[in-house]
């Protein structure tokens, strides 16, 4: 038998590092994260160079006080200034590409990310899906036509702006496997006053086993982080 390594994953919604008291303040965010010591992080709504968070390459400035690997992916471009997908990571990172997903509306994007994950090759996709029914269609229908590509141990996560009972997870569930159906309770995200629903996710391929999923208290974001540790059985 193959022995099993694990993986801790987090995905976190940052809102630009607004807190729920309106202060921007990163060092927040990096706290949350350090409770956790993840691998990899997904990040959404993650600015760079944005007067309103002080004009501070956030990914950047967060892997520096987390003492991680980072890499941004911009969504949406107004000069200099970017906002976007972010990846934290302490592994290796082997490759990178940026996809800007299909919309008539907010431009939103999905980062895929290649690790060496203790001498086998992962991938992680991080994303952050639209808010309207007709654009999350547009939007899974170029991301699941190119994760079906994939044929090693895969990991999705980030925001999907819907609830597990929205039609469109049919769709995700048939290629993939939500990590919280490994515990009895839902795990409410948002709003991180008061969580009454899920819509931030980290999905996976049959290659991982999910050990343990939690969210975080913070009112650091308007989102609470997702924590997922799954195990990878070695071939």
């Amino acid at each position: 038998m193959g022995r099993i390594i694990s993986i801790t994953v987090m995905t976190y919604n940052i809102r630009s590092a607004m807190g729920n008291d309106g202060r921007v303040d990163l060092g927040r965010i990096a706290g949350v994260i350090k409770e956790v010591e993840p691998d990899l992080v997904a990040l959404q709504e993650v600015d760079q160079f944005w007067r309103r968070s002080g004009k501070v390459d956030q990914a950047r400035e967060l892997a520096r006080m987390l003492h991680m690997h980072h890499r941004f992916g911009p969504a949406l471009v107004r000069g200099r200034a970017r906002f976007g997908n972010a990846v934290l990571s302490r592994l290796e990172e082997l490759s990178y590409h940026h996809h800007s997903l299909p919309s008539n509306r907010e431009n939103r994007g999905m980062l895929e990310m290649y690790f060496d994950f203790d001498g086998r090759l992962i991938c992680m996709a991080a994303l952050h899906l639209g808010l309207t029914q007709a654009e999350r269609s547009m939007h899974l229908n170029y991301i699941l036509n190119r994760l079906t590509l994939i044929d090693i141990p895969l990991l999705v996560a980030g925001d999907f702006n819907m609830t597990p009972a929205n039609l469109e997870m049919k769709r995700i569930r048939s290629v993939l496997q939500d990590c919280c159906d490994a515990v009895q309770s839902e795990l409410y995200t948002y709003p991180s006053t008061n969580p009454t629903q899920r819509i931030d996710y980290i999905f996976h391929s049959p290659d991982w086993q999910t050990r343990e999923v939690t969210t975080i208290p913070s009112q650091a974001s308007d989102h609470l982080p997702l924590v997922a540790r799954l195990a990878l059985r070695r071939e």
